[in-house]
Parts: structure tokens; sequence; C-alpha cells
């Protein structure tokens, strides 16, 4: 074969064979095929219902052409070969714990970034073609559409049959059509060479497919202060219904997922970025937050025969803010403290607002890690109540049996809203021995009005009996730098002189 032979074949292959190739790339496609995984927690069949290049780039000048004397004649690579492809996956699940949960998924591994290697190689009247080094990565958002009623019972298997599962399945499949591909070009070459030439019916696939290069399944979740996940970009629906990025839907059961291979990092980034990811100081819902203490919405503890309420504050919503300094959780608690003589009459009524830093993590592993870097607290709002058989003393004693109770009892359990069952929480991260989070920090440093009159003020000493609404009828205090602030009283005392106290008081009146 002459020289000159060749290099018109060359031009012949360039822009005739080559472009035949491409066609039958772009029209490639893979017929349905169902894949079923079982796990522990639930049954899934997988359907591939479609599979398609949506996009070719390939620059001819760039690439490689070896033109030798001796067999192969002439060797083509071609290495900046880019195949933008689709998969769309069908997912049904059946979950093994609840019968009547049944859950289907739509997930799409869209515009895969290809980059493929191909080598024809032409010795004398013989063709045969070499694909070395495909490098599969996924740079956009894997998008998934979910159905059911309730997916938080298997939300972790899925996770785990997409990590360990599709993505196989996706290398499988992706081979499969460069094999049909190349079979495919292989019989169509004969219309642009020479008759002479015979296709030797012979594919090589070197090193197909680099696993390493799947990026599809690092840093994709992040969880938000309802149980529920998101990312940046993507896009998600339930039930036919799209969700809004960001924001929380009741409607769409308990887990939202959204999938992404984006990091937390870049997904702070994008949130302060635009208006549409909600993801900085998200509401928590109330009852999300309740959980904290043993998923009820009340506790009542029996605590130095002293009965304590505790609740979450109906009016002010707790809310966890995500940014780049760390994780900040707030939430407002309202404590009263029963009469120990009745139970029936509220001694001490206070809101206390809990600021709290945490350093949360999830791995590749799905395992879910939370460090409490600090913590604060502050008193809010403080309403004493002082009945038959109370006195200062009594009150002192009681706020720092409360200080007990929230040091003992509340902050060893603040850690229990992270008990998500679909993630492997490392519990030793919530078991630092420096969280001091409640103590001391309820101090009274102020004592009610106390009657001008000498008897009566005696008696205020010792027991306050019928001299409750004469001594402090519902006063409102305010904690202001550890201080106790009378503001205002509801009834003016009916027993106090009018013309010294009254002025006292109005100093404090807001």
């Amino acid at each position: 074969m002459s020289t000159t032979m060749t290099r018109e074949f060359l031009e012949n292959y360039r822009f005739g064979i080559l472009e035949q190739y491409m066609k039958n790339v772009a029209s490639a496609r893979i017929l349905s095929q169902n894949v079923e995984f079982n796990t522990s927690e639930a049954s899934y069949e997988v359907t591939l219902s479609d599979a398609q290049v949506i996009g070719l780039k390939v620059d001819l000048d760039k690439s490689q052409f070896q033109l030798l004397e001796f067999s192969p004649n002439i060797i083509m690579t071609l290495t900046n070969l880019n195949i933008d492809m689709s998969f769309i996956y069908e997912i049904h699940t059946t979950p093994k714990i609840m019968e009547d949960n049944i859950g289907a998924g739509f997930i799409q591994f869209y515009d895969l970034d290809i980059l493929i290697e191909i080598t024809p190689y032409i010795s004398k009247n013989q063709i045969s073609i070499e694909v070395n080094n495909v490098k599969l990565s996924v740079y956009k958002d894997v998008s998934l559409k979910l159905q059911g009623i309730d997916l938080s019972a298997h939300i972790q298997s899925f996770g785990g049959l997409l990590k360990d599962k599709i993505r196989l399945q996706l290398l499988n499949d992706f081979q499969q059509t460069l094999i049909n591909v190349a079979l495919l070009t292989n019989t169509q070459m004969a219309e642009n060479i020479p008759s002479h030439f015979i296709i030797q019916n012979q594919i090589v696939l070197n090193n197909l497919v680099r696993d390493e290069q799947i990026k599809i399944t690092e840093n994709y979740w992040s969880i938000g202060g309802d149980g529920t996940s998101y990312v940046n970009k993507g896009t998600v629906e339930f039930n036919d219904q799209p969700i809004i990025l960001g924001e929380y839907d009741s409607q769409a059961g308990d887990y939202q997922v959204y999938i992404s291979n984006f990091s937390a990092s870049t997904m702070v980034r994008v949130a302060q970025s635009t208006q549409r990811f909600r993801l900085m100081n998200l509401t928590i819902p109330l009852d999300m937050v309740a959980s904290i203490i043993k998923g009820a919405d009340k506790v009542y503890k029996n605590y130095f025969e002293t009965q304590i309420e505790i609740d979450f504050s109906k009016e002010e919503l707790s809310n966890v803010t995500f940014n780049e300094n760390g994780t900040f959780i707030s939430a407002v608690i309202d404590i009263r403290i029963k009469n120990p003589m009745t139970f029936n009459q509220d001694m001490v009524a206070m809101q206390v607002l809990m600021k709290m830093k945490m350093n949360i993590t999830i791995n590749d592993d799905f395992e879910f890690k939370a460090a409490i870097e600090s913590t604060k607290s502050e008193i809010i709002h403080f309403q004493p109540y002082f009945y038959t058989g109370s006195n200062s003393y009594t009150i002192q004693s009681h706020i720092k049996k409360i200080n007990a109770l929230l040091i003992d009892k509340i902050n060893p359990i603040i850690g229990s809203v992270f008990n998500i069952p679909q993630l492997k929480v490392n519990k030793d991260f919530l078991k630092d021995p420096k969280i001091k989070t409640f103590r001391g920090f309820i101090q009274i440093s102020a004592n009610p009005k106390e009657p001008q009159d000498q008897q009566k003020k005696l008696k205020f000493e010792t027991d306050l009996g019928d001299n409750y609404h004469y001594v402090n009828y519902q006063y409102i205090y305010l904690i202001e730098n550890n201080m106790v602030k009378l503001l205002k009283k509801h009834k003016q005392p009916q027993a106090v002189s009018k013309s010294g106290d009254q002025q006292t008081h109005e100093k404090d009146e807001l």
C-alpha cells in the first residue's frame, strides 16, 4: 500500500467511517431489562427504561494518527471524544417492615461526561477497532423522583442500593452500549472503504470502564433540621408534585431526598447566593423538635418532690441555621414548676432559649457524626407565683433543682434528635464531657416587694399565707445580665401604702 493511497484512505476514514460511527453512537439504545435486588429492609425491582446519547463532541484535528510501513499500517487514536449519555432507571421498592408502604421511584443519570479512546487498526486489508480507557464521570446532579406514603423506613436501604447496585449496573449497561455501537459500526464500515478491505469482526475492549472515575456517590447528603435531606440543584418530585428546594412539604412524607455529588461547602455557597435555596434559617416543625425529648410533646418529671413540666414553646418556633461556620440550633422551651403541695398550680413559669453550635458531617458510608462544640442558654421570660408554704428560700431552692434537672435529665438526651434510624450515629460525638449546657444559668437576685407595715413584713418573712395577693400578684420578670428585674404588676396590692410604694413600682413599669 503506497503512502498516497494511505493518506487518501485516511481522509476517507476521517470524514466517512468516523462520521458513521458517530451516528451509530448517537442512535444507540439499550433494550429494557429488569434487575432485582434484595436488602434487609426492602426488595427492589430496577428497570432500565431509557438510555441514549444526547450529545457528542469530537475534534478530529487533535486526534492522533500514525502511518506505519509495517503492520498495522494505520493507527488512529481518538483521545478527546466526549459523549453525554442519559440513563433512566425505574425503581419499585417493597419494604419488608411495613407491608402497606410501597414506594416507587425514578432515578436519572443525566449528562454523564464520558471520555473515550477509540483506536481503529488498519493492517493491510483488515480493520479492527480497539476501545480503551473509557472514563465515566457525573458532573451534574442525579435526579430522583419518589412516589409512596412514607419512605423513611427504607431510605437508607435505597441509598445503599444506589451506591452498591445501580452504580455497577450503570457500568454494565454503558459497557453493553459501547459493544452494541462497535458491532453496529463494524457492519456498516464496508460502505465507506474500498471493496478489497475485509472488516475483521473483532472488537477489543481494554480497561473499558474505570470504576474509580465514577463520582456519583460522594458528598451528596445534607441533613436538614426537619429530617429532610437537601442539595443545591436537581429535580425532585413526590407523587407527581414538584418540591421547592429547601422547603418542607408535609404532604411528601417523612423524607424528601435530593441527591447531588456536590459537597456540603458547595451547597452552602450556593445557598448564600440564590434565593430559591432556602436552607439558611430553616424552620423545624414543632413535632420534630419535640422529639428531642423522647419523642414526646411533654415530659413530666418528679424531682425532689417537685413536678416540672417541660414543653416546646408554641409561640417561637425552633430553627436550625446552616452556614460555613457550622450548624446552629436554637430552641425555646417552656418550663413550669408545679406547687409541690397541690401539683395543680404553677409555682414558677419561665422560658429558656437554648443555643447550640454543632459540627455535623455525613460521610460516604452514611455514618452520621455530630459534635457539640459550644452551648449557651438564657432565660428570656421568668414569672414566679407565690403560694402558701412558699418563701424566698424555697423559691431559690427550686431554682437550684431546675438547674440540676436540666443538667442531669435534659442535657444527655438532647442528642436523641439525631438518632435517625436511617443513619449510623457515632454516639461518642454526643457525649462530650465539656458540655455544660444549663449549669448555673438561673440566678435570683431580686426579691418581691415587701409590705411597709412591720407586722405584715414579719409575717411575710415567715409565711406568705393570706398575704399572697398583697405581696405579689403575677409579677412579670425579665432576666437581664443574670438579674431578675421587676417590670410590671397586673394588680395593685390593696394593703400597700399609696404614698411611697406606688412611686417605686411606677419606675419599673413598661
